[in-house]
This record gives C-alpha cells, sequence and structure tokens, in this order.
C-alpha cells in the first residue's frame, strides 16, 4: 500500500478474506515519527460477530496487521469470530 494517500482510501469499500462484507473505510491512523499504518476505521451496520473491536464511536478497529490486499476494495483477515 505504498504511495497511497489517506484520502484516496477513504470510502473504500472493506471485504473479509473470506468474500464477506465488513463496511467502508472511514479513517486511518498511522505512526507520525514512522510512517507505518497502526489501524482502520471501519463504518459497518452489521451485527454479525466479529473478531474486531469497536471504538467508542461505533467503528471497527481493524490493525493494519490485518490489511491483506488493496485494489477496489480493502481485503482484511477476519481472523476469529465469525
Amino acid at each position: 500500500m505504498t504511495g497511497v494517500l489517506r484520502t484516496d482510501l477513504l470510502g473504500t469499500p472493506v471485504v473479509g478474506s473470506d468474500g464477506s462484507k465488513v463496511g467502508t473505510l472511514r479513517s486511518v491512523t498511522m505512526d507520525v515519527r514512522t510512517g507505518e499504518l497502526r489501524q482502520f476505521l471501519v463504518d459497518s451496520e452489521s451485527e454479525r460477530p466479529t473478531s474486531f473491536e469497536r471504538n467508542g464511536d461505533g467503528y471497527l478497529v481493524i490493525p493494519a496487521s490485518r490489511a491483506q490486499s488493496l485494489s477496489e476494495h480493502l481485503v482484511v483477515e477476519r481472523g476469529g469470530g465469525r
């Protein structure tokens, strides 16, 4: 995902590695010292159990380490809790 601007990512559909819809990317956080992506905040209306936690605003918090690919969708490893 090198060279991708934050503004280009916002609104990107997020899907699980199993093909299921997770939600829509609303924000990304990064380490300002290193430029390393930390996490993605995803808007999801699904009540489906997930291994991702929700923050105080109700967004799913997905660690950047769970990102597998980015093209028309951000694909993330869903992990347990399906």
